[in-house]
């Protein structure tokens, strides 16, 4: 029998993880189905000893919820994540433990364009000024939730009247990312200097997700504040 074959006994006692839980995540979709050379006979790896004492950890001493907990494990780097104690792949867990579950699955160039809210020119602009950052395969551009919530509210923008014709053309949506980029200058070198050393990616990622929510809240505050303060002067003048 190879030595990487393990059975559920020796899975429990190995993680401290009784095996109705492990069956429970196996059926969740967070731990991957053993092998079963026989119809009851089970063979885990040590796929499952790692992954089942992540999950210990990120709900013992984290308090993740479970949906939070199966983004981080379905993220592309988690296997390399703990073999390690480097901060490599932290931008792949932030997404996770930011939004969970992904709220919608890329969609197609064609398919954003079908529903109106840029035309194939103002899009093929939006890449180009790197506002939105589609990934090519096979010869189609795919692009992700985060880029079509933004293509969206920019539709609704539109419909809202803020049109070409009224001066709201594709500059506002790049000035948009000159801030955001402007204000990410500065946010991930000060990050870095601050949870570098001595802290694993997984804890740095949590650390990271819980700061950019609040930050964002904060933004969006003081965006509200000086769009008031500035209407208010502007109108007090006239």
């Amino acid at each position: 029998m190879p030595e990487s074959v393990i059975k559920m006994k020796e899975l429990e006692s190995r993680t401290g993880v009784g095996r109705e839980a492990i069956r429970f995540y196996i059926r969740e979709g967070m731990l991957p189905e053993p092998e079963k050379p026989k119809r009851n006979v089970a063979h885990y790896s040590e796929m499952h000893v790692k992954r089942l004492r992540a999950i210990r950890h990120m709900q013992d001493s984290r308090e993740m919820s479970l949906a939070k907990i199966k983004a981080v494990l379905d993220s592309a780097e988690f296997d390399t994540l703990i073999e390690n104690e480097s901060l490599q792949g932290l931008e792949r867990l932030i997404p996770a433990l930011l939004d969970g579950v992904a709220p919608a699955p890329e969609r197609s160039a064609g398919d954003v364009l079908a529903d109106g809210d840029v035309t194939e020119a103002e899009l093929s602009q939006l890449v180009e000024r790197g506002v939105v950052s589609p990934a090519r395969r096979q010869g189609v551009d795919w692009f992700d939730f985060r880029d079509q919530a933004i293509l969206r509210k920019w539709g609704q923008l539109r419909e809202a009247g803020f049109t070409c014709e009224r001066g709201y053309d594709l500059e506002l949506l790049q000035r948009f990312k000159d801030a955001a980029e402007h204000l990410a200058a500065k946010e991930v070198p000060q990050f870095l200097a601050a949870f570098g050393d001595g802290i694993s990616a997984e804890t740095a990622a949590e650390i990271a997700a819980e700061g950019i929510e609040s930050a964002n809240d904060i933004i969006a505050q003081l965006h509200i504040k000086a769009l008031i303060r500035q209407l208010t002067e502007q109108l007090d003048r006239q």
